[in-house]
């Protein structure tokens, strides 16, 4: 009987490794990198801390012409799949702010869509 259970629980414990995970659970906590091409914004890292449905942020921003990478901030919420964050990017004399809203797809990407004059541009960031 123990011969048989034995490649049962493997068969179960190999099965719960390959499920997906819910997106609305997923922990934001880590890096972050997106290629941008909005907002004068070529790409972000973003360092997130996910507590209790906040979020709090630190990274850098490359400007879409190129040059240093310059420090940004954000603070926003999650709640399920859906995300709202609000950046703070230090333009080197000023700060510019903006706020996104968008969605967490799986464990390693989530997307927020970037105001734009033109049209919103959908950006993902991936996890690194």
């Amino acid at each position: 009987m123990t011969r048989r259970l034995r490649p049962a629980v493997a068969a179960l414990l190999l099965l719960a490794g390959c499920a997906t995970t819910d997106p609305g659970s997923v922990d934001l906590n880590g890096t972050w990198h997106a290629t941008v091409n909005a907002l004068e914004i070529g790409s972000m890292t973003l360092t997130l801390v996910d507590r209790n449905s906040e979020l709090a942020g630190t990274g850098q921003w490359i400007p879409s012409i190129g040059g240093s990478p310059l420090t940004l901030t954000a603070r926003g919420l999650h709640f399920g799949v859906d995300l709202n964050l609000t950046f703070q990017l230090s333009t080197g004399p000023g700060i510019t702010d903006f706020s996104t809203q968008g969605r967490v797809e799986d464990e390693h990407t989530f997307h927020l869509v970037f105001p734009s004059v033109a049209s919103p541009t959908r950006v993902e960031f991936r996890r690194q």
